[in-house]
């Protein structure tokens, strides 16, 4: 196989040597007057020679000596001669150089094949790439490893209208939380006010009690206003049937007892309604101490 490679690219030292006719008992392209030929090789890019010393000998290498020359015994048929091969041998740094490009390539590649990108437009169509274009970014997407499976998943772009009712759910979600908190405060409060029903009966008795007395005494306290006005009107109505003057003492009289009936009769309206209003509020107290403790009795 050197011998074949060696002998599609040659080079002879000089044309007029191989004139030597064929069928002779010498190869042809022999030098004359015997010698050596010198056959060279072309490496590939990128390639180093190496070389070793031959013993000198009958069949002696004549011509220049080089580190880089491989000396190889090619026998010739006319004369017993060497002939000289000179190739090179690719070493490992000159590889890797050579391969270089190549690996940064399949590199490349594959961080591409990485950050594939997987989406579909508003019209339907489906697009891969591994760069995602800006007026593209609003849909939802997939990023695909070099195996083509989904690793990752990114949500579409919100509109104002999902943002709107985004908010609008945060919102009553807060609220409900915070009447959440709110009724487990008061469930607290109530354990610790009315440790049985019992307990809210009283209370509730007792500001039932408190308020009604509070009407009582404003009705009769009405009441002799009542009287007090009735007085001073007929005094007044007797001073005018004589044709006397009313006195503005006597009418300063009735003006402030008036406004004393009114304030009385707006006191007991208010009172009456506090006491609709503790009635209600303690019927819910009473439920849910009911719900809280597991009871049922009724009163």
């Amino acid at each position: 196989m050197q011998y074949q490679a060696a002998s599609r690219n040659f080079r002879a030292r000089s044309l007029s040597d191989f004139d030597r006719p064929a069928g002779s008992g010498a190869f042809r392209g022999a030098p004359r007057g015997g010698g050596t030929f010198s056959l060279k090789s072309d490496g590939l890019p990128g390639e180093r020679s190496v070389g070793r010393r031959e013993p000198s000998g009958d069949c002696g290498v004549r011509g220049r000596r080089s580190r880089l020359a491989v000396r190889c015994r090619i026998p010739c048929f006319a004369q017993s001669r060497e002939s000289m091969i000179r190739y090179r041998i690719p070493t490992r740094k000159r590889l890797l150089r050579s391969a270089l490009p190549w690996l940064l390539l399949a590199v490349s590649c594959s961080l591409s094949a990485g950050t594939l990108y997987k989406w579909v437009d508003a019209e339907g169509n489906v697009h891969y790439s591994d760069t995602l274009p800006p007026e593209d970014a609003r849909y939802g997407r997939t990023l695909l490893n070099e195996e083509g499976l989904p690793v990752e998943r990114v949500a579409p772009a919100k509109s104002a209208e999902e943002i709107a009712r985004e908010r609008q759910t945060r919102m009553r979600e807060e609220e409900e939380r915070r009447r959440r908190e709110e009724q487990e405060a008061q469930d607290r409060q109530l354990l610790n006010t009315f440790h049985t029903e019992q307990d809210l009966f009283h209370s509730r008795d007792s500001k039932l009690t408190a308020i009604d007395q509070l009407v009582g005494i404003a009705e009769a306290r009405m009441d002799h206003l009542r009287l007090q006005l009735d007085e001073k009107r007929h005094q007044a109505a007797e001073l005018e049937r004589r044709g006397e003057a009313v006195p503005p003492e006597l009418e300063e009289e009735i003006r402030t007892l008036n406004e004393q009936i009114q304030r009385s009769r707006q006191l007991v309206e208010e009172k009456r309604l506090e006491r609709r209003q503790v009635e209600q509020e303690y019927a819910g107290y009473l439920k849910r101490l009911r719900e809280l403790l597991g009871t049922g009795s009724d009163r």
